[in-house]
């Protein structure tokens, strides 16, 4: 099956590992790139966080920005 759109929190890290740089043994290098693809996985494991957990993420389709829908932080 080909899919264009519509993908779920797990294809998109899926696929964001994908595009990693690795280096002859294939593991991942240590570029800019790389560095910029774990800080956008690290984003999507939030968004699959439950709720109720502290930095839990969610997409505002109203205000096109990602918010904080867990609890607050213990200070």
């Amino acid at each position: 099956m080909l899919k264009r759109d519509n993908w779920t929190n797990e294809e998109v890290i899926y696929i964001l590992e994908g595009l990693k740089m690795v280096g002859r043994d294939g593991l991942p290098v240590d570029t800019d790139s790389n560095i910029s693809m774990d800080q956008a996985v690290g984003q999507f494991w939030d968004f699959k966080r439950p709720a109720d957990q502290f930095a839990a993420m969610a997409y505002d389709t109203d205000t096109k920005e990602i918010v904080v829908v867990g609890p607050p932080l213990p200070r």
